[in-house]
């Protein structure tokens, strides 16, 4: 979907998309890959668990996802954004924690806490993004 709404997008336009975590966390690149060849990331935002259980229903890990669309010749900009990194090891009773690059590298813009969650269909751990205590998301 992000792919085919930049093909409408103007060259130096801006867009903004609302998405699962696992655009920008999925091991496998190539969708992060075949959006950076005409679109730089600016900025992204994530959300934790719930942030859109009262108005879509799903406490998935949501991201807002912010590109801004290159000219013709225009060089690619910042790609560090298409790798994971690790910003936790593995321990005895947890894997280790891997998430884009650019939330590795800008935790500010995390409105959470990274941690796995153990599957509801056997022993294997998610990620998820928990809300921070006494934090109002919705504020």
């Amino acid at each position: 979907f992000i792919v085919k709404a930049l093909r409408l997008l103007k060259p130096g336009g801006l867009a903004a998309f609302v998405t699962s975590h696992g655009t920008m966390d999925k091991a496998d690149s190539t969708a992060r890959e075949t959006i950076a060849k005409s679109a730089d990331l600016i900025a992204a935002i994530r959300l934790p668990e719930g942030s859109f259980r009262a108005g879509a229903g799903t406490d998935v890990v949501v991201d807002i996802l912010f590109f801004r669309k290159r000219k013709a010749g225009e060089p690619e900009g910042d790609v560090s954004w298409l790798d994971l990194e690790e910003i936790r090891p593995a321990t005895e009773e947890e894997g280790a924690i891997r998430v884009n690059r650019w939330f590795a590298r800008h935790p500010a813009f995390v409105l959470g806490a990274h941690a796995l969650r153990r599957g509801i269909y056997g022993p294997d751990e998610t990620y998820t993004c928990l809300p921070n205590d006494g934090e109002d998301i919705d504020a």
